[in-house]
């Protein structure tokens, strides 16, 4: 027995059979629409056999119907409920007009069977026409006849199911309508302190760098507000209409970041391809609201692999923002390399109106032309209470770039506007060229209300600069305890307590009080043990204070252990214990081995300071001066250590080049630096009582002293005591300086070389 059921799969006997064990012809009705265009017709006839239901073969019709006869105006929402009530309550039933058909048929065969008897002529002599059997019926308003056989018993069964049928499609319509007015919308916040965003008068609180997922809200438009954490508490309104109707929000992703800090981006990805050109990242910077369109990925990451047919491929997208931890240059550079440089710039722009006091985002300003520069500085310059941070870069940035512009008249303006303002007496005495005068600014600083408490470090490295360790010491010891009483009261001076702290160790070593500097950066150390410049200088102290080795190894892989707990790469660890053991090594003043490990580690290093440095160590003069000659600026203390190695060895030529070249960058250099600069090319040689009293820091001072005096025969026993002094930073190059500071002072056979100081500037000075 046949188990198919189309009919051209049978003969019409064969039908017939079927039919009188109870078989039926039906033909089902569906209707597609586009637009406004709709189309309603009749499938071909199927043979459903006596005992089977009519419901199973119409299903997928009725599912084509309901998907896709709605969508015409007017007649699609007129024919699909005719189609479904139709299909679902058995499709229409064609066996009677078959049998009609049959019958005629059968009827015109056997006239014919008995013409061909008579010779296809009548009794009356008529001739008999031929008669084609009619064809089966397929119009989809074919009548429905009453059922038989098979058919529903049940019609309340089809109308429920067509109402059920139009309910669902109704609840989907209802649903996509609801859900595409709607928006998914996440908060974001690009800034380092909590604010509350408002949506309608909704509050939702945003914690530093925080993503916060809202859901979806209805359609329409809505109002956003919020208060920025910023100097002058700037406001952000926006009203923002979500909703398919509006043009631009369709979005079903709206991301509010009110700050524009936040750096959000879309990536897309095309799984099962290996083309490197399949990958796409865009992103979009000092965007307040971001509207995207069904990313697959909502800051989330790629999957490693998806499912994909062999040789075919699949496109994924995502949304995601850079990590807050990321340094802020680098972010600048991420903007600039996809965004172009103005876009950068307008970013530093807002990031330096809403975080002034970022000494991450000041430090990139310092890249800008002068006239950029001066916006950046102008939106706060004027802020109350006075940023002090903003103005310390503005007045380094200005000295370096526009040494033209009279900073001191500047903001003696200032504090005559406010005399009364410690922060600004303080801004003011650090510019002052005379150290006395500088000292009674400060000192005012901290008498005012309320005091300035960055007048402590200056006072203290005042001290410091003129040899006066001791005061040095009992300065930043009381401004120290000063700030951490003053705690509760003022925790935004806290960070400069770290600052002090490092101040007071250093003084510790130049007073030599090894061992309490050596505790106390330990201690230091405990308690941030991220600060791998602490560790540097932990491990310097304890080779300078000759401690056993069995304290150094256990000091060393407590600090691989936590460096590994953070997660960092095996070579990095690998890497920062080799330097953690080259400074324990040069602390102790063996300089084979710390340049024997400084080798190991910078083999493929592309840190060129760390390269020149390893060339001086070693008295590679050839190596030294090709790295420097590479860089287009760099300290003028690498060419003053090039100059001392050249005169150490007798290069009278190189000596002089390098002591050109150190005068052409220290015109280059802070003000200090630069009056120092101009008056050794006029050869106007401050002797070392003088060099002692210019602002600049020992690290400085000890290089140049030791410098001069490698040039000046007659005075060097003065200026090698002077570098000696302040020669007591155990770091780099203090190595150097004692190996070049012989305790005989070096004056035999020395010539004096100050006698033309300024031809050796004037040739590099052609030659840039």
């Amino acid at each position: 027995m046949k188990s198919s059921n189309r009919l051209e799969d049978y003969s019409a006997e064969e039908i017939r059979e079927e039919i009188e064990r109870g078989a039926r012809i039906v033909a089902y009705v569906y209707c597609v629409s586009f637009l406004v265009v709709t189309f309603k017709r009749a499938t071909r006839p199927y043979l459903i056999k006596g005992g089977h239901g009519r419901l199973g073969p119409g299903l997928p019709w009725a599912l084509l119907t309901l998907l896709l006869g709605w969508w015409g105006f007017p007649w699609g929402l007129v024919y699909t409920p005719m189609a479904l009530w139709q299909t679902l309550r058995g499709g229409v039933d064609l066996t009677d007009t078959w049998i009609d058909g049959y019958t005629t048929r059968m009827a015109a065969e056997a006239v014919a069977a008995a013409d061909a008897k008579t010779g296809g002529v009548s009794a009356s002599g008529a001739a008999v026409p031929q008669t084609e059997p009619p064809p089966l019926p397929r119009a989809a308003d074919a009548p429905p006849t009453q059922p038989r056989g098979g058919r529903g018993k049940k019609p309340w069964l089809a109308a429920l199911g067509v109402l059920l049928g139009i309910g669902v499609l109704l609840g989907m319509s209802a649903f996509g309508w609801v859900a595409g007015g709607k928006s998914r919308v996440i908060l974001i916040s690009g800034l380092g302190e909590p604010y509350t965003v408002t949506i309608d008068g909704a509050p939702h609180a945003l914690a530093p760098f925080e993503r916060k997922d809202l859901g979806r809200l209805p359609r329409g438009p809505h109002t956003v507000r919020a208060v920025l954490p910023a100097p002058g508490s700037p406001v952000f309104e926006a009203a923002v209409t979500l909703g398919r109707k509006n043009k631009t929000s369709a979005a079903p992703l709206v991301v509010i970041n009110p700050d524009r800090l936040a750096l959000v981006y879309e990536e897309k990805m095309k799984y099962g391809s290996k083309d490197e050109n399949d990958y796409s990242f865009n992103l979009h910077p000092n965007a307040a609201v971001l509207e995207l369109r069904h990313p697959d990925y909502v800051f989330k990451p790629f999957p490693d692999k998806i499912s994909v047919k062999t040789g075919a491929s699949r496109v994924r997208t995502r949304v995601a923002w850079l990590d807050a931890s990321m340094p802020f240059l680098r972010r600048m550079e991420i903007i600039e390399s996809n965004n172009g440089a103005e876009t950068a710039r307008a970013h530093l722009m807002h990031a330096g109106a809403l975080t002034p006091s970022d000494i991450a985002v000041l430090g990139c300003a310092q890249t800008l032309n002068p006239g950029a520069a001066r916006d950046f500085f102008a939106q706060h310059l004027d802020t109350r209470p006075v940023i002090v941070h903003l103005h310390r870069f503005y007045q380094e940035y200005m000295s370096r770039r526009d040494p033209e512009r009279d900073l001191v008249a500047e903001y003696r303006a200032r504090l005559a506007r406010h005399p009364d303002d410690g922060a600004l007496h303080y801004l003011t005495a650090r510019l002052l060229a005379d150290i006395d005068e500088s000292r009674a600014g400060l000192k005012l600083a901290l008498q005012a209300t309320p005091p300035c408490p960055h007048a402590w470090a200056a006072l203290a490295y005042a001290d410091q600069n003129e040899g006066r360790f001791e005061q040095a010491l009992e300065t930043a010891s009381h401004g120290l305890a000063t700030i951490r009483a003053r705690a509760k009261d003022a925790p935004r001076d806290l960070p400069l307590a770290d600052g002090l702290a490092a101040m007071r160790r250093d003084m510790l070593v130049a007073t030599g009080q090894l061992d309490n500097a050596l505790a106390e950066t330990k201690r230091a150390h405990d308690q941030n043990p991220e600060d791998f410049q602490l560790a540097k200088t932990f491990f310097l102290l304890q080779g300078l204070c000759r401690r056993p080795e069995t304290e150094a190894t256990e000091a060393l892989e407590k600090f691989s252990r936590e460096m590994t707990a953070r997660d960092y790469a095996a070579e990095s660890v690998k890497n920062a214990s080799i330097t953690l053991k080259a400074c324990r090594a040069y602390g102790r003043g063996d300089m084979a081995e710390c340049i024997n490990l400084s080798k190991g580690r910078d083999a493929d290093s592309t840190d060129v300071v760390a390269k020149i440095e390893l060339a001086l160590s070693e008295g590679d003069m050839p190596t030294a001066r090709a790295l420097l000659a590479d860089q287009p600026s760099l300290y003028s203390r690498y060419w003053f250590l090039l100059q001392i190695l050249a005169s150490r060895g007798g290069d009278d030529g190189l000596a002089a080049e390098c002591f050109g070249k150190a005068l052409a960058e220290l015109a280059t250099e802070g003000t200090e630096a630069r009056a120092l600069g101009e008056a050794l090319a006029r050869g106007r040689v401050p002797d070392a009582a003088a060099l002692l009293r210019i602002n600049l820091p020992p690290s400085e001072k000890r290089v140049i002293a030791c410098a001069l005096g490698w040039r000046d025969a007659a005075n060097r026993a003065e200026y090698f005591a002077l570098a000696k002094k302040m020669n007591f930073d155990p770091a780099f190059p203090c190595q150097l300086l004692k190996q070049a500071m012989p305790e005989d002072g070096g004056t035999a056979g020395t010539p004096d070389l100050f006698a033309n100081p300024a031809a050796a500037v004037t040739e590099v000075t052609r030659s840039r």
